[in-house]
């Protein structure tokens, strides 16, 4: 039987692969691009992933989920990729090459950040994985507290993969 609710690991891939792009793309829009540019992304990016994994698989296991998967973790925390690659798109989109601005931009830019700290929130809190083992009635106000702080903590570190925007757009010098 398949559970619809069990995280799987195509999309947060996909958003990670799309992220690099996009990531590589700014940093050619700020004409800045190298192909090491690539890769030190992909190994900055796993680095921090890897991090953020330990973070949470410690803070799950001291609140009582021990039976807590490591993939399935891996799996809810790729997820950030997909609205990662959405804030990219849609700044490289709307800033046309420049930093992206205005108001509509901003609350975009809020809802992306506010829906993937809200998607996060519901896993922990509805997946049974996610939850203290029977018995362990004493950790249960700990584990609310993790389940709520942890997506806070995924914020930031979207905040933190965001690249820096051009202040302008580049502009090509044509010679005569």
């Amino acid at each position: 039987e398949v559970d619809i609710k069990e995280p799987d690991i195509y999309i947060p891939t996909m958003g990670f692969v799309t992220y690099v792009v996009l990531y590589g793309m700014v940093r050619g829009v700020q004409e800045d691009f190298s192909p090491e540019v690539l890769s030190a992304t992909i190994s900055s990016t796993l680095v921090i992933l890897i991090l953020e994994l330990a973070v949470m698989k410690g803070a799950l296991f001291m609140s009582g989920a021990v039976n807590t998967s490591t993939l399935d973790l891996f799996a809810l925390l790729g997820y950030k990729f997909l609205y990662l690659s959405l804030h990219l798109g849609l700044g490289l989109l709307w800033g046309h090459g420049a930093k992206p601005s205005g108001f509509i931009y901003s609350v975009l830019t809020l809802g992306l950040a506010v829906s993937c700290g809200v998607a996060l929130w519901q896993a922990l809190r509805c997946l049974a994985r996610m939850q203290p083992a029977h018995g362990q009635e004493c950790v249960s106000d700990m584990h609310q507290i993790c389940i709520k702080v942890l997506p806070l903590l995924q914020a930031c570190v979207c905040w933190f993969l965001m690249p820096s925007w051009p202040k302008t757009a580049a502009t090509q010098e044509v010679v005569v």
